[in-house]
């Protein structure tokens, strides 16, 4: 990958010479490849930029979502360093989203009058993306990539305390050209031409990189200056509902037009359908239930006496456990069944897949645009939802939390309560909203407003009981609370809820029924600490890290402190 970092492959042409004795003219001179231009449109440029990022986030860093435990699989024995997925991630994001973003930087200032609402916004997502592999991976090549063919062969890598303020110091360059009242880009997908909304973006960025580096001023800051503090001002990614060319959601597609990639978490299942109320009677329900997630069965006994469940072959209860006797759920099963046909599966539960594609619970309405829980507990094919699905990057919800973890953990200055209130209305707010275009909603079974105040008041006055700090890793504590609703918040967005996980260890997930059980899966893996870099930079270019200095599951990143509690 060290040549695709050096070039901008993407937009090359290799020129054709044909040498004929014969004949000469004009006509000759017509070798320009219109699929791949010299020169191409800067418009053009940004929707292929965005939808190249977009594409890594989710289609290559899926795993990252069940690592960090808002779904699982089988891949989360933390055997990353062989999914390949991950690594051409890492590769992709250089190549299909970078290498445009650097086109568009290069050439905006060169058009008249500049566009400086593209080069700004294009500064902008690439701060974003650096964040991205230096808060997976930690380090990065920046200088001497996107440098065309002036770069090196090999660029070099530098590390993420390096690039951390080079990072800070881009966002800054590209609110200043936001600022400086261009023309808005014709294409812009995420935030449709809205300098306003990619500001409080970019300062969202610095907030979330202070949080990172705990660094109370620049928190400070980047509120004062703005974030986003509206869902109006939501970072959102629009799928759409295509067949030719494809443009659904790809979760969508894995669930609904093939059989399915993944489980839900029943850790998640479990915290938004009982953690709230009487867990015997699941009284006190996450109003985002039925948009979160769909069960393709109602009832655990009914599947199993028509034949579509057997309960030998599934892996929820895990090693001979049993759905109706509690006492058979073993450590490795973390919570059996969680009731009412939501089966999901355990954290690390390494097991063979069974034949249970269409009896699991499978994703819902939001954030895929599949179906809204209406009861009807079918086996969704690929008539069913459409596909039309978005993917939050960064939401107002997220930024309230952000804010609520700068006033506990930073000493920031504001409310934590009102911040993490307004994060848990907004995140409820947000689903509801979207999941009401679900082709198969039925306002009749969505919460009513009564049914969201009891849910906040719920969590509310668990986060009112609960100390300021603890002892040890902080579970149980009000940043816990903060963290845990955070969580629930990031479904649907592959990368956060890993990077909360290794900054704060929190929230305090529940790996087993005796609520000790370590979240490393021994004795495979460790929890990891970063991403593994991809074996094929490793081998060609020999400025990038030593592995044998750089263990993925044992090396942290820069800004974590590595004092992880003995639950990981």
């Amino acid at each position: 990958m060290n040549r695709n970092i050096k070039a901008l492959r993407t937009l090359w042409i290799v020129p054709v010479v044909l040498l004929i004795s014969s004949c000469s003219g004009d006509w000759l001179d017509i070798n320009n490849d219109p699929n791949n231009p010299v020169d191409p449109d800067i418009e053009l440029l940004v929707p292929s930029m965005q939808t190249g990022m977009i594409n890594v986030l989710v289609d290559r860093f899926d795993v990252l979502a069940a690592v960090g435990q808002n779904i699982e699989s089988t891949d989360t024995q933390y055997d990353l360093g062989s999914d390949g997925g991950i690594p051409l991630g890492y590769e992709e994001l250089y190549v299909d989203a970078l290498i445009n973003a650097q086109r568009i930087i290069n050439d905006a200032p060169l058009v008249d009058p500049p566009l400086t609402t593209h080069s700004g916004m294009a500064k902008v997502l690439k701060a974003y993306i650096f964040t991205v592999l230096v808060d997976l991976w930690g380090d990065a090549p920046f200088d001497e990539a996107l440098l065309g063919a002036e770069g090196p062969d090999a660029p070099k890598w530098e590390s993420g305390d390096v690039l951390y303020p080079k990072i800070l110091s881009l966002l800054n360059e590209g609110i200043q050209e936001l600022q400086a009242g261009g023309l808005p880009p014709l294409n812009d997908i995420i935030y449709n031409g809205s300098t306003d909304n990619w500001v409080k973006f970019a300062n969202t960025i610095k907030l979330k990189m202070a949080l990172n580096i705990s660094d109370a001023g620049l928190a400070s800051q980047a509120i004062n200056d703005g974030v986003i503090d509206s869902n109006d001002d939501d970072a959102d990614f629009i799928f759409g509902s295509g067949l030719a060319p494809e443009n659904r959601h790809r979760m969508y597609q894995l669930h609904y037009q093939s059989n399915k990639a993944f489980y839900m978490s029943n850790y998640l299942m479990y915290t938004m359908y009982k953690s709230y109320g009487n867990p015997e009677e699941a009284d006190l329900v996450d109003p985002r239930m039925r948009y979160y997630f769909y069960r393709q069965i109602t009832s655990f006994e009914d599947a199993v006496s028509t034949g579509k469940v057997v309960p030998d072959d599934f892996p929820c209860f895990g090693y001979g456990s049993r759905y109706n006797d509690p006492s058979t759920w073993l450590v490795t099963c973390a919570y059996g069944y969680v009731g009412d046909g939501y089966i999901g599966r355990d954290h690390g539960d390494g097991q063979g897949i069974p034949n249970d594609g269409g009896s699991r619970t499978t994703y819902g309405a939001y954030p895929i645009g599949g179906m809204f829980d209406d009861g009807s507990g079918k086996t969704v094919g690929q008539s069913d939802g459409t596909g039309a699905g978005i993917y939050p990057i960064m939401t107002n919800a997220m930024a309230n939390f952000m804010k609520a973890e700068a006033v506990l953990r930073l000493g920031v200055a504001g409310d934590a309560r009102t911040f993490i209130e307004a994060g848990l209305r907004a995140s409820i707010e947000d689903v509801m909203a979207y999941g009401s275009t679900a082709n198969n909603f039925n306002a009749a079974l969505a919460p009513t407003a009564n049914d969201v105040e009891a849910y906040v008041s719920a969590v509310m006055a668990r986060y009112d009981a609960s100390p300021d700090s603890g002892t040890g890793d902080n579970a149980g504590t009000k940043l816990d609370v903060v963290m845990e609703q955070w969580h629930i918040a990031n479904y649907g967005n592959t990368i956060e809820s890993f990077i909360n996980l290794r900054r704060t260890k929190l929230p305090f997930v529940r790996s087993a029924n005796n609520l000790t059980a370590r979240m490393s899966i021994q004795p495979v893996n460790t929890y990891p600490r970063r991403i593994p870099f991809p074996q094929s930079e490793l081998a060609t270019n020999p400025n990038a890290p030593d592995p044998d200095q750089v263990v993925w599951f044992q090396t942290p990143i820069f800004w974590d402190d590595n004092n992880y509690p003995d639950r990981f």
